[in-house]
């Protein structure tokens, strides 16, 4: 199981589980859509409704927007030489890939610019002095639909620069344990 987690999750029978648009370039009606979530695990799947993939490791199951309870969006970040950094999981065992917006960051670290106002690198996972979770909420949408939309938006910015209001109670910054939910 990959314990290195970005992008948006719902909460699913006590698990958080990755949640993808299905067909997002199509343009369908809202009560229309559907979306995909992923338990992502090649064996062990606790769901027996949930598709095993032929392309990706791990299992999905396609739900319709009313099915969907608790969205969030989760940013993975980590210190590597005192910075904070943005942390990607890697092909490589034991390695991860980390990632910065900020030129001098990146100068100073030896990262590899991979895209406009983007750098990279691949490092030992020993190598980050810490590894932790942000977790995004978006306050008051008018419904899910909005929801979802406001956390892609945020999940395109830089994570450095994503404002939020920290609330120990609702769990936003956690050490990177697993993907199970604790109630």
């Amino acid at each position: 199981m990959n314990l290195i987690r970005n992008g948006i999750f719902t909460a699913y029978k006590n698990y958080e589980l990755k949640l993808i648009e299905s067909r997002e370039e199509v343009p369908v009606p809202i009560e229309e859509k559907s979306y995909q979530i992923w338990y992502e695990n090649n064996a062990n799947c606790p769901f027996g409704d949930f598709i095993k993939s032929s392309h990706n490791n791990g299992f999905y199951k396609i739900v319709t927007i009313d099915q969907l309870k608790d969205v969030f969006a989760v940013r993975t970040l980590g210190k590597y030489n005192n910075k904070v950094v943005e942390v990607f999981p890697s092909r490589e065992k034991d390695h991860l890939q980390i990632s910065t917006r900020d030129k001098s960051t990146a100068t100073d670290l030896h990262f590899t610019k991979v895209g406009e106002d983007w750098y990279m690198k691949e490092v030992d996972s020993s190598a980050l002095e810490l590894v932790w979770e942000k977790i995004l909420r978006v306050k008051t949408p008018k419904d899910k639909q909005e929801q979802i939309f406001r956390l892609k938006e945020l999940m395109k910015r830089p994570a450095l620069d994503v404002h939020v209001k920290m609330n120990p109670l609702l769990s936003l910054f956690r050490y990177v344990l697993g993907s199970k939910r604790s109630n």
